[in-house]
């Protein structure tokens, strides 16, 4: 015989409380049963049990609903009263419904904290009435929602109560709608606008709106930072977007299906971040109803297309059409060619279809018809031969027309050619002539004269150029290096050519290797001696006995250049003395460098300038501490007016310009003005050489030769490598990934590349090793992936050379594992280079990352 109020099934649930309670009490009423059945006599009880869960909503996004499922069971052997469900709403939380045979629930909805409380129908012993609740979440952090029966009249109570406690994550709930026209012409634009909206209530940080180019759309232009994959649209939203807060994207775009259509746009948000709990407003669609409309347009170009266009040179026009939108009808293209171009044929290979005639200047082409409905439908080009005859500025427009159906864009009917310069074709020579800087000489001293042309029209130039050198008196020619020219009379040291003579030299270009537009002729280089005292003046005339062009600009064809001559006795010897105090040292650190101006005579000297490039510094700062450029120091001594600076010429050089404004005869070492610059030179190691030269502008120097000094010495390379390291997600779940990101650095601080540079990553034990990704180079390990970590496991990472100011990257993904939870993991990093380092106390890095327990029910 039955046990009268056994329990013959049980319910596992989740192993919390309620559930234990459950448990016990039905293991209690069987005992009792049990107890009955040996004899004793039991009466009819009532047993309501209450089951909770929320099975398909833990965890859930904030703004989510949770949707909880409720049963009420008689599992008593007597049928039960009518009774209530007691439904505790939380205080983060909104009751916004309920379905079920447990009916009645009020309030209907209820901001909690709250109590809403349903009727429960009289239930016969084994029967079931359930309840579906609907609870929507309003933050982050763990709900409980509380149900209970009235324990009045119930066998077993302990069963009457139960709560569910639900995880509830950060969310945003980011909806989208997509708007714009309901009708548009065929060929019209339109303005499709994406509009993401953040419903909450977290802040949305980043999402992704897709939008799909729907059939019968073309040209479509879409806002910044979108990328086009296939025909979808991809555009990432960097957040926040506060709560309430929207931003919309504005695609442009052509119709171009025929009327009397519907196109039908779809847009959604995919990718939100953080989790996005209402995906059903995520899509959004827009219908556009085609009316009748087709937009013609015209596109116009030049051959040539850029450049000065000369009288005389065949010029094309290029008339491309086409619609899009319903097929036209009527077509008429009008050009009306400029009193510049001579009209010469038109050309419709490529566009079949079109019939062209002309009336004086007037071109007009026409076509019955297009090709059917369509986007972007090519019309073809007709292609408008010219002849440039009229110099001037001008402009040639084209204009397309339709008679039907309606254009909705007019703006793209008339195009031109962008305008040209019409020129008569001429050549214009330029006589060219350079001599010693500064412009004085020392009588018996040598100096290269340097003579060319140049052409300044704007056509190229054949025939025969020569230039004539009238040698002053002063000058006399020991040699020539003519490059390509002929040059008489012949010169040597043995036999010179003495001024005053003339001097011609020859050239011959051809209609297939011209002097083009622009272009200079190779110079001619004249080796002198000056023989004379005072103001020797140079001249130089171009003339062209047999030439395409006449050249009709003569003003520029003759060129002087003087000089002014000086003996010995009335001259000086400026010489500039240049050492370095250090032989070799580190990039990064101080170089000194000394520079003396000397004067031998015989006579004083003037207005002398020093100058120094002081190039691949660290940097162009100036400064005592850190900077490419320490101190300027000057003993005048002997000489007057002494001043120097330093102009930043780059991101790691200075030029150093000093004035002497008078030095007189001195004694090298004695008395002679002494320049002292402190400098800290960068980037990489090896051989440098820096030069000073001095020169007077005012007093001949009779050597040319001492007025530059050099000094040489090395450099070695130094760095400073650094790492870093990132961590995510901290805290971490155990069972979840866990990646680290490692940079190596050598610091923007003007020292050198940092060479074979290796990264060694010592793992935390009880994780499990999944990959190791270098941005460059290879990784290497004992490890294999998917296999747990002990103590001391490393990776080791070859990132190659970084340059100053460069990076490299490792990532590294782990999976703490179950030993992990509730501690701490330490992850460290080193970085090496072989290159000498500047400080090595920054080259190790640690991240520390807190484990925790997984959030996760069991069911």
């Amino acid at each position: 015989m039955r046990a009268k109020g056994l329990l013959t099934a049980f319910s596992f649930r989740r192993p919390r409380t309620s559930a234990i309670r459950l448990i016990s009490a039905a293991l209690l009423g069987a005992v009792l049963t049990l107890g009955a059945a040996s004899g004793q006599v039991q009466a009819q009880a009532v047993d309501w049990v209450l089951n909770l869960n929320d099975d398909g909503s833990d965890p859930i996004a904030a703004g989510g609903t949770v949707v909880y499922n409720l049963r009420v069971t008689n599992n008593g052997d007597a049928t039960t009263p009518v009774t209530t469900l007691t439904l505790d709403i939380p205080a983060t939380a909104v009751f916004t419904g309920a379905t079920g045979t447990i009916t009645g629930c009020l309030p209907a909805t209820a901001i909690g904290l709250a109590a809403v409380i349903c009727d429960v129908p009289t239930l016969a012993p084994g029967a079931v009435v359930t309840l579906t609740a609907s609870v929507m979440t309003t933050t982050s952090g763990d709900i409980t929602l509380r149900a209970s029966v009235p324990a009045a009249g119930d066998n077993v109570p302990l069963n009457n109560v139960q709560s569910e406690r639900t995880t509830v994550t950060a969310g945003a709930d980011l909806a989208l709608t997509l708007s714009g026209p309901a009708t548009a012409a065929a060929g019209s634009g339109v303005t499709l606008s994406l509009t993401a909206t953040n419903n909450g209530p977290d802040p949305v940080t980043t999402a992704v709106v897709q939008f799909d180019i729907p059939s019968g759309l073309a040209n479509v232009v879409p806002p910044p930072g979108c990328a086009l994959t296939g025909s979808t649209y991809f555009c990432t939203i960097a957040g926040p977007i506060a709560l309430g807060a929207s931003v919309t994207l504005d695609f442009d775009a052509q119709i171009a299906a025929a009327s009397n259509s519907t196109i039908t746009a779809v847009g959604s948000v995919e990718d939100v971040s953080p989790e996005d709990p209402v995906v059903s407003n995520n899509t959004d669609t827009l219908d556009i109803e085609d009316t009748e409309g087709s937009d013609v347009f015209i596109v116009k170009d030049r051959v040539p297309a850029s450049g000065t266009v000369l009288v005389g040179d065949p010029v094309a026009f290029r008339l491309s059409a086409g619609y899009t939108g319903d097929d036209p009808s009527g077509l008429v293209i009008t050009d009306t060619l400029p009193a510049n171009y001579t009209f010469v044929s038109t050309d419709v290979s490529d566009a079949p279809g079109w019939d062209c005639a002309v009336l004086g200047q007037t071109v007009t082409c026409t076509r019955a018809t297009g090709s059917g409905p369509g986007a972007n439908v090519s019309l073809g080009t007709i292609v408008i031969n010219t002849t440039a005859t009229d110099a001037g500025s001008a402009t040639n427009e084209a204009t397309i027309t339709s008679t039907g159906p309606l254009d909705p864009d007019l703006a793209n009917n008339t195009d031109s050619d962008g305008g040209a310069v019409i020129e008569v074709p001429n050549v214009d020579l330029e006589a060219r002539k350079s001599g010693p800087s500064p412009a004085l000489v020392v009588v018996g001293n040598s100096y290269d004269f340097a003579i060319s042309v140049a052409n300044r029209g704007n056509t190229a130039f054949f025939g025969t150029v020569v230039m004539t050198d009238s040698l002053p008196a002063g000058l006399e020619v020991t040699g020539y290096t003519q490059n390509g020219w002929t040059c008489l009379p012949a010169a040597s040291p043995a036999v010179p050519v003495v001024g005053a003579d003339t001097i011609t030299c020859t050239r011959i270009y051809t209609e297939a290797s011209p002097l083009g537009a622009g272009q200079a002729t190779p110079p001619v280089i004249l080796q002198t001696t000056a023989t004379a005292e005072g103001v020797i003046v140079n001249s130089l005339t171009v003339t062209t006995p047999f030439t395409n062009l006449e050249d009709l600009n003569l003003a520029n064809n003759i060129v002087t250049y003087g000089v002014t001559g000086s003996t010995g006795d009335n001259s000086a010897d400026i010489a500039t003395i240049k050492t370095a105090d250090l032989a070799t040292l580190p990039v990064g650190e101080v170089q000194t460098f000394t520079i003396e101006v000397t004067n031998t005579g015989p006579q004083p000297s003037t207005a002398i300038t020093l100058t120094d490039n002081l190039v691949r510094l660290i940097n162009n700062a100036e400064g005592p501490d850190g900077a490419g450029l320490v101190s300027i120091a000057v003993a005048a001594n002997a000489a007057s007016g002494v001043a120097c600076t330093a102009p930043v010429t780059g991101g790691t050089s200075r030029r150093l310009e000093c004035t002497i404004d008078t030095l007189p005869i001195c004694t090298p070492g004695v008395d002679c003005p002494v320049i002292t610059i402190a400098v800290r030179p960068g980037g990489e190691g090896g051989e440098r050489t820096n030069t000073a030269r001095a020169i007077s502008s005012a007093v001949a120097d009779r050597d040319l030769d001492n007025n530059a000094d050099s000094a040489t010495f090395d450099v070695e390379a130094r760095a400073d490598v650094t790492v870093t390291k990132a961590d995510s997600p901290d805290p971490v779940a155990a069972g979840q990934n866990l990646t680290y990101v490692i940079t190596a650095q050598n610091p923007a601080s003007g020292l050198s590349s940092a060479e074979d540079v290796t990264i060694v990553d010592t793992l935390p034990a009880d994780v499990t090793f999944l990959s190791a990704t270098p941005s460059t180079g290879s990784c290497s390990t004992l490890l294999v992936a998917g296999q747990t970590t002990v103590a001391g496991d490393q990776v080791s990472c070859a990132v190659g050379t970084l340059s100053n100011g460069g990076q490299q990257t490792v990532t590294i993904v782990v999976r703490p594992n179950f030993l992990t939870r509730s501690t701490s993991l330490t992850n460290s990093v080193t970085v090496s280079t072989t290159t000498v380092e500047t400080d090595t106390t920054n080259n190790a890095a640690s991240a520390t990352t807190e484990v925790r327990r997984p959030a996760f029910d069991l069911l």
